[in-house]
């Protein structure tokens, strides 16, 4: 009885050495993978750079997805690589692997158009294990690019010419004098402006309004060169003001009272000669105006004066 217990104990243990043996070669281990971008340690605004997208599995992989956003404004993709697509501003990284595939790179290159910090993120990623086709989790990530002025470009930022119309600034213009003046009438709303810069690549963004209201008016002219320097003018139109009418009626009065005041003062000075027209005239009387006897003793005058004049002719023909 004691050798058939014995028999049966080392039975037992002998099982279940071969099941603990069984449930070791098919322990489940995490699968882990991380997928992360490194960029260059330093970008420059009209620089050509190109960042990094790596992936690093402790697994063998299938395939991967992801996606890449960045801001257009800021930078430009420029394609290289198949397994990179997209329009501007979101980018998709996918692609296929061979059975050994745990480690892999992938270069991307980007275009930086302005200075500033920018964003560029790696969302959404899909990667698939060889083995058992699992999907494998990844964190999403994002990190921020500091792009800088470019001193290797052209850095001047100013205008070479400002030219407005109707109407002229009040100074002549100067590339190193931002600031400027012009005045125009009432009846002008719209004026215009022609900023040419100094360096032809350089960018001219004007801010001014659609319409000139009474009074004063700011127009902002901003010239971005290549390498990212930035310098502003400002022009300050004044629209002439509406004229009041009170007032316009007070001095067309004072004009008038001033007028009158002139020819009351000419009149004084002029009397005189008033007079000595008066006697001219007096002087000038006519036959008509005298007495019936004057005229009588005129006429007989008139009458002596022929007939002595007739005698002389006649003895002078003796």
């Amino acid at each position: 009885m004691k050798k058939k217990l014995a028999f049966l104990l080392v039975f037992v243990l002998t099982v279940g050495l071969f099941a603990v043996n069984a449930v070791s070669d098919h322990t489940v281990y995490a699968k882990t993978a991380q997928m992360y971008m490194e960029f260059p340690d330093t970008i420059k605004k009209e620089d050509t750079f190109q960042m990094k997208i790596v992936l690093d599995s402790d697994v063998e992989l299938y395939s991967v997805d992801a996606y890449l956003s960045y801001d257009a404004e800021k930078l430009e993709f420029i394609p290289e690589t198949e397994a990179v697509t997209g329009t501007a501003g979101i980018l998709e990284l996918k692609d296929t692997y061979p059975e050994e595939t745990k480690n892999i790179v992938y270069t991307i290159s980007f275009k930086a158009l302005e200075t500033g910090e920018t964003e560029i993120g790696l969302n959404d990623i899909s990667l698939i294990d060889y083995a058992d086709m699992d999907y494998i989790e990844v964190a999403s990530s994002s990190q921020m690019l500091d792009i800088g002025i470019n001193k290797k470009v052209e850095m001047d930022s100013s205008l070479a010419d400002l030219i407005v119309a109707p109407g002229d600034l009040t100074e002549e213009f100067s590339p190193d004098q931002t600031e400027y003046e012009m005045h125009v009438p009432l009846d002008v709303e719209l004026i215009g402006v022609t900023a040419i810069p100094a360096e032809e690549d350089s960018v001219v963004e004007l801010d001014m309004p659609d319409k000139l209201k009474v009074g004063e008016n700011v127009i902002t002219i901003t010239v971005t060169a290549l390498s990212g320097n930035v310098q502003s003018y400002k022009i300050t139109v004044y629209r002439e003001e509406i004229e009041d009418t009170e007032d316009t009626e007070e001095e067309a009065t004072e004009e008038e009272t001033t007028a009158l005041s002139s020819e009351e003062e000419s009149g004084f000075e002029t009397a005189p000669t008033e007079e000595a027209t008066v006697s001219d005239t007096e002087e000038d009387t006519t036959q008509d105006d005298l007495e019936p006897d004057e005229r009588i003793t005129e006429n007989t005058d008139s009458a002596e004066e022929t007939e002595d004049q007739q005698e002389t002719l006649q003895n002078t023909e003796e």
